[in-house]
Formats: C-alpha cells, sequence, structure tokens
C-alpha cells in the first residue's frame, strides 16, 4: 500500500473500527446503483474492512455498510464510503499543504494567532516547524475562543512528527501564558 494510502486509512480507521465492535456486518461495493461485490466481514475485523475501502473500492464506487443485526435494503445502510472519497481528502490535504506553506512564511518564532471568519489557528514556530491548534469563535460569553489543545500533540509542518509529553507540557505553558499576556480567555486544556 502506497504511504498516500496509509494515511488515508489512518483517517478513517476510527470509522471502521467503531462499525465492526458490536457485530458482523455486510459490505457491498457499488457502482450506479449496481453491487460489484459484497462480503460478510465479522465482529472485530475491522482491518478487513479497512483493506476493502481503500484497497478494493475503486474511486468510482460507494461502500454500502449493513449491520447483519438489522434487515439489509438499499436504504437501510449505516455507514456509506462514497464514490470520489480519495480525490476529495486528497483536495483538502492539498489545501491545507498549501495554507500551511503560506502561514509559515509569514510567522515569526513564537505564537500567531491567525483567525479569518469564525476560526482560524493558533501556530507556534520553533525554527523551522509548527504547530497549528485549530481556535474557533466561542458560543459562551465567558470564552474568547474555543481552542483544540490536541494540537501540542505534533508537528505538522514541514513534516508531521509527534512532539514527546515532556515538551508538550512546556508547550502548554507557553500557551497559556501567552493567552494570559494577550487577554484571550479559553477552554482549559483538559
Amino acid at each position: 500500500m502506497e504511504e498516500y494510502d496509509k494515511d488515508f486509512a489512518r483517517l478513517i480507521s476510527k470509522d471502521c473500527q467503531s462499525l465492526v465492535e458490536t457485530s458482523d456486518i455486510l459490505v457491498a461495493r457499488v457502482r450506479d446503483g449496481n453491487a460489484l461485490d459484497y462480503r460478510i466481514i465479522e465482529k472485530g475485523q475491522d482491518r478487513e474492512l479497512i483493506d476493502y475501502v481503500i484497497v478494493e473500492k475503486s474511486e468510482d464506487e460507494d461502500v454500502l455498510v449493513w449491520s447483519i443485526a438489522n434487515l439489509c435494503s438499499n436504504k437501510d445502510w449505516i455507514m456509506k464510503f462514497p464514490a470520489g472519497m480519495k480525490a476529495w481528502q486528497m483536495k483538502g490535504r492539498e489545501s491545507v499543504q498549501h495554507r500551511r506553506d503560506s502561514d509559515f512564511a509569514q510567522l515569526s518564532n513564537g505564537l500567531s494567532l491567525k483567525t479569518g471568519d469564525r476560526n482560524g489557528y493558533l501556530y507556534y514556530r520553533e525554527d523551522t516547524r509548527i504547530l497549528e491548534m485549530h481556535v474557533e469563535m466561542s458560543g459562551v460569553a465567558k470564552y474568547n475562543f474555543i481552542l483544540s489543545w490536541d494540537g501540542l500533540e505534533k508537528w505538522v509542518y514541514p513534516q508531521e512528527l509527534i512532539i514527546s509529553e515532556a515538551k508538550q507540557k512546556e508547550l502548554r505553558v507557553q500557551v497559556q501564558q501567552w493567552l494570559d499576556d494577550h487577554g484571550y480567555k479559553t477552554n482549559p486544556p483538559d
């Protein structure tokens, strides 16, 4: 499997795992409303479902998933992996990479907040790499914005790299200090 497919598999693996946690499932590859292939995947076999969606499914096919516990009909499927999903995901990845390339050139070392209409990113640049924490407008008066603290878990540019727990703690303190210094109130890290 190419590196792209491995990354794509990681993206959908949580959905696949949750589908096969409780019962066997029936899956079918469908093109233009016609089933091309179908099989039963036994409870707990999420790897088989990922392979079916990533390796066997072509880009112009849908994959429909039914729980064996329920009667199956074309209208009763509980999950759909649609045609064109790889192209959609690749386009999203390219858009994110373009944003990161563009923002990186404008960032100085340390923390920087870049927002748009209702959301944006709190970046932390350290020399040639950055991490990003998504921010979005808060719906409650006590917060200026909601901060995705899980952005402290990995560097995202120029390549993804997991950050050690010790470095994460250090960054959490720096981020909180920066927020306090700028008068921003956000949701707590936990």
